[in-house]
């Protein structure tokens, strides 16, 4: 089921566009409703490069179409930027993908309910904003704040409509700032700046100033935001159970224009098939690092260099007791002028433990991510201390998830720029001469960036897989 779109959507402000409850758990056993298809196709062999939540989507839908499938990984592990680390034992931790977004209709939602994996309801509209000196925000001034933001996002859709405008919306996002009515209250107006980098860097992982305001957002899925106490990874492990992937091939080459198949040579050695699905994130397509034999159409690698990639850095702080109020989910600080780890989510009520994990995008999280974990560590529990006050202790854990410099992914997920647009989505999914196709959440038009939309990539894919055998 695709999610529901429209131009209103487009104010994706985190957290406040996510409605729902917080505490109890959902999973259910055994298949309820899980994708079917039709015909019957003729035998043959499709190699698969990539076992993230596309590749996986793909393998099984091509497997339930009756095709034989070879799924490739260059990773020591399945679920590719979907990845629960388990370094604290009993306490798994999602490093890439943490929520369901939208669970009326979303394929993850079935996908958990298929494999019988429990889940919890999150409300990301519980939120406390503290002032530069620690003290929260009444509920009347966050009310205000949110007004505020509201008006801002109203201003800027009539200054830059849909319609022949790209541009990006940093300027004019800046002017609406300074019409609002907290532009005169310091306190307020860091609040409505910190909401609108909340809705750009930690969303998009990256600054307004280079996003597309005309493609910013046009999809979502309705209802719940759910997470997995035992981590996201879960749903992938079991998608991945009876597929035997392949893991720690590199794929360093694709040849796909013979008349009677494709090879795919890996790092390991060179497997034949009759087409191929590639699944490789953006940021792996634009370092050039798997050669396409023969090269890619004009269009696509046009597509290639016109999208981009963001970077949402992820770091989990575990602590030897909460300092924090632990029925708010979203804790947000006012007090740093580039909104560095001022975004805070607390999981203790998930996880059972006292973990905070803090979000920083863009330019702030690609900086974040060249430094030890010691010095994240520090630089972040110097701010909580400014926010909660001297008492925060030292951590006891720190994960961080470093996609920026994962050499199987560099960077968090795919954005669109100003100038680039559906069409650059659409070229980049296009099949290439019948034997290779393409998914991954880059090239889905309306739901890139997330879980679903590379599930949904993986599903078209095989399914244009298999029609072109059918021809």
């Amino acid at each position: 089921m695709e999610p529901a779109t429209s131009a209103a959507l487009r104010r994706r402000l985190a957290p406040s566009r996510r409605r729902s409850m917080m505490g109890r758990r959902r999973g259910r056993r055994g298949p309820l409703h899980p994708h079917r298809y039709g015909g019957t196709p003729r035998p043959g062999r499709t190699i698969v490069v990539g076992a993230g939540a596309a590749g996986l989507a793909a393998a099984r839908a091509l497997r339930a179409m009756g095709r034989d499938v070879v799924l490739v990984e260059a990773r020591d592990r399945v679920g590719g930027r979907v990845w629960t680390s388990t370094a604290w034992a009993g306490v798994p931790i999602d490093m890439g993908a943490s929520w369901i977004h939208g669970c009326r209709g979303n394929p993850v939602s079935d996908l958990r309910d298929e494999y019988g994996i429990a889940s919890v309801e999150t409300d990301l509209d519980s939120m406390l904003l503290y002032a530069p000196d620690g003290s929260p925000l009444s509920p009347h001034e966050r009310e205000r704040v949110e007004e505020c933001v509201d008006q801002v996002f109203a201003d800027v859709d009539r200054e830059l409509p849909d319609a022949g405008h790209d541009d990006s919306p940093a300027a004019a996002l800046d002017r609406a700032v300074a019409r609002t009515a907290c532009s005169a209250d310091d306190t307020l107006l860091r609040g409505v700046r910190f909401r609108l980098w909340q809705s750009f860097q930690n969303e998009y992982g990256e600054a307004p100033e280079n996003v597309s305001y005309r493609w910013y957002s046009d999809a979502v899925y309705l209802g719940l935001q759910e997470v997995f106490p035992d981590g996201f990874g879960a749903v992938f492990q079991a998608m991945a159970a009876d597929l035997e992937p392949r893991l720690g091939h590199v794929v360093e080459e694709i040849e796909y224009g013979r008349g009677d198949g494709v090879t795919v040579h890996t790092s390991r050695g060179s497997i034949e098939g009759d087409d191929v699905i590639v699944t490789l994130p953006l940021g792996v397509l634009k370092r050039g690092g798997v050669l396409f034999t023969p090269r890619l159409p004009r269009e696509k690698l046009d597509a290639i260099e016109r999208l981009e990639m963001g970077t949402l850095s992820k770091t989990w702080l575990r602590f030897p007791r909460a300092f924090w109020d632990e029925g708010v989910l979203n804790h947000g600080y006012l007090g740093t002028a580039d909104h560095v780890w001022s975004d805070w989510y607390s999981f203790s009520s998930v996880l059972g433990e006292p973990v905070l994990l803090g979000l920083n995008g863009g330019m702030a999280g690609r900086e974040i991510e060249r430094h030890t974990d010691r010095e994240i560590a520090a630089a972040a529990t110097a701010v909580l201390r400014k926010c909660f006050g001297p008492r925060v202790p030292e951590p006891i854990g720190i994960q961080n998830s470093r996609w920026e410099t994962d050499p199987y992914a560099f960077g968090s997920y795919s954005y669109t720029p100003a100038g680039a647009g559906p069409a650059d989505r659409e070229a980049l999914a296009r099949p290439v001469g019948g034997r290779l196709f393409f998914a991954g959440e880059a090239t889905h038009t309306t739901c890139h960036q997330t879980v679903h939309g590379a599930v949904l990539s993986g599903r078209r894919a095989a399914e244009q897989a298999v029609a072109a055998v059918r021809r």
